[in-house]
């Protein structure tokens, strides 16, 4: 077995399917941004580490988006975010965890 060229590492590391399809409880189908390094850079920008709902809104605000991968929420959009019920931001936060593998990295942490 050969080390992969630069070509070939890139092609299995970088983002090749950015959008999902998702049916999200309560709310219905939605397509959901994969998040890249630099998304999630700019989103730790954006966000308080120490307010998790501040940090969600803007979560959702990045990876909602249309079937172009266009923004649907602008960070304009964050404070009106907010008056969303606790169960649909839990939805949705829920949803971008999967799509991202965000729960199976806690499911890990937990294990250890």
């Amino acid at each position: 077995m050969s080390a992969l060229n630069k070509a070939q590492l890139l092609a299995i590391i970088c983002v090749s399917e950015p959008l999902v399809l998702k049916d999200v409880d309560g709310i219905g189908e939605i397509y959901i941004k994969r998040l890249t390094v630099s998304d999630q850079g700019e989103i730790a920008k954006k966000a308080d580490a120490n307010d998790n709902v501040g940090s969600g809104l803007v979560m959702i605000a990045h990876c909602v988006c249309d079937k172009d991968g266009k923004r649907l929420f602008a960070d304009g959009d964050i404070k009106q975010l907010g008056t969303m019920s606790a169960s649909h931001m839990t939805a949705l936060v829920t949803a971008i965890s999967e799509v991202n593998g965000f729960d199976d990295k806690l499911a890990d942490i937990k294990k250890n």
